[in-house]
């Protein structure tokens, strides 16, 4: 994968927006142990405690699905991407939604967060 790293706080501004602007993504988490979770919605909140909230319908607890990932106090690794650039078991699971990847690695626990979205 291509490395176009972006600051936190320039990743914090494309989630604002994502949020502000009800842009739909596409979620897509991995696991270090390879288990993956997928899910269709918008970015529905982040929270004081730096939690980002992607969800089907609003509110959360009351959608078909949602996805809550805590990023605060985390040592992450962001980048701003290709869908193409995705690693290779990435992209089998990520449907053309978007053009567009912001890709967080969670260095601590080797977990994956993609969206995917077109702007």
């Amino acid at each position: 994968m291509t490395k176009h790293i972006i600051s936190s706080s320039d990743a914090l501004s494309l989630l604002n927006k994502l949020l502000v602007e009800r842009i739909p993504v596409y979620a897509l988490s991995m696991w270090g142990t390879g288990s993956l979770a997928a899910l269709s919605g918008f970015i529905d909140s982040i929270s004081a405690q730096n939690a980002v909230v992607i969800s089907v319908e609003r509110p959360p607890s009351q959608g078909p699905g949602f996805v809550s990932l805590r990023v605060s106090g985390r040592d992450a690794e962001f980048s701003y991407c290709d869908w193409r650039e995705l690693p290779p078991e990435m992209q089998a699971f990520v449907p053309k939604f978007g053009d567009t990847v912001l890709l967080a690695i969670f260095l601590d626990s080797k977990e994956i967060l993609a969206l995917t979205f077109t702007l």
